[in-house]
């Protein structure tokens, strides 16, 4: 979360992770927008308002959390290896 932005500096409380709660600054051009929660496990990511690289990329880690390994973007199916069996394919005989 943005807390201050001061010419072409910004601060920023980390609001994840294991420094949550911590205030770092940072370059302005460095800090990317992130989506509304509302699209937090997208299954689409074409769908996101902003896509970057840390968007694309937390949209993954959120959806593995849930066991959602696969996702798209457009034309372009995405697969998470957890190396662990999930049952989300059934085999019937």
């Amino acid at each position: 979360m943005i807390e201050e932005t001061n010419g072409n500096k910004v601060k920023v409380k980390l609001v994840m992770g294991a420094n949550k709660g911590e205030i770092r600054e940072f370059k302005q051009d460095v800090v990317g927008q992130v989506n509304p929660p509302k699209y937090d496990c997208c299954e689409d990511m074409s769908n996101l308002t902003y896509l970057n690289e840390a968007s694309v990329l937390f949209n993954l880690k959120q959806r593995y959390v849930e066991k959602l390994i696969y996702t798209y973007s457009g034309l372009f199916c995405i697969a998470v290896n957890p190396y662990k069996r999930f049952p989300i394919v059934s085999r019937q005989k």
